[in-house]
């Protein structure tokens, strides 16, 4: 699925859930985000450098030291985590779960996670979901691509 128009900010400490069908593109956008893919369009950004000006070392010592779960012995900036707790019974879901809530309180991480479970991410401090290859904040119509006019809005008679 293609990620279309999706202008995302993490901040240090936050939380943030995407939810969505399979196939929305939540994972591609995780996938992007973390530097595993490139986008065909637009572009990346962490701490104000693009992944498109890092060479291959870079942007894997980017991924290896500030970001996903090797990172965490490095004290990482940013975790992206896809379906972390999809395989878990719930004891461990929730073990899991508490982590990433301690690394965000505690340690100022950033944490993304791309989940379908809606008790994942009713934990977020904000909650996206994913339609289409696009993003919108909460529940809803998905906002439109940059460039794109508005939806047209109905009411009910």
């Amino acid at each position: 699925m293609a990620v279309r128009g999706v202008d995302l900010t993490l901040m240090p400490g936050e939380v943030v859930a995407i939810t969505g069908s399979s196939g929305s593109g939540k994972s591609s956008l995780l996938h992007c985000l973390a530097g595993v893919l490139a986008p065909s369009a637009g572009s990346v950004s962490f701490e104000g450098r693009r992944y498109g000006s890092l060479g291959d070392e870079e942007l894997s010592a980017l991924r290896r030291e500030r970001f996903v779960a090797r990172a965490l012995v490095h004290q990482p900036t940013v975790v992206f985590a896809d379906e972390p707790t999809g395989a878990l019974d719930s004891v461990n879901a929730a073990t899991v779960l508490d982590e990433f809530l301690t690394l965000a309180r505690d340690r100022g991480t950033a944490v993304l996670l791309v989940t379908h479970d809606e008790g994942v991410a009713s934990h977020a401090d904000r909650r996206y979901v994913m339609c289409d290859g696009r993003i919108s904040l909460g529940r809803g119509v998905p906002a439109p691509a940059v460039g794109e006019p508005e939806p047209a809005t109905r009411s009910a008679s």
